[in-house]
């Protein structure tokens, strides 16, 4: 298996679909809403637009998102 599948995996057991609440793992974070799970050469990311600006969002590891819903 490699990284990328390991990691498109870790995002099928967390859940996490494009439309969820998300919030990062570590330390203080708003809800945000994933829009976009994307595979690339670097491992599985995680778009996500943050409520409080809706003009920013940010693509981060899957890893370090998780499902609140």
């Amino acid at each position: 298996m490699n990284h990328d599948a390991h990691d498109a995996c870790r995002v099928m057991k967390q859940g996490i679909e494009v439309g969820d609440l998300v919030k990062m793992k570590r330390g203080y974070s708003p809800l945000g809403i994933a829009v976009e799970i994307k595979e690339t050469n670097l491992g599985t990311w995680v778009r996500v637009m943050w409520p409080d600006n809706e003009d920013m969002d940010v693509l981060e590891r899957a890893s370090d998102v998780m499902a609140v819903v």
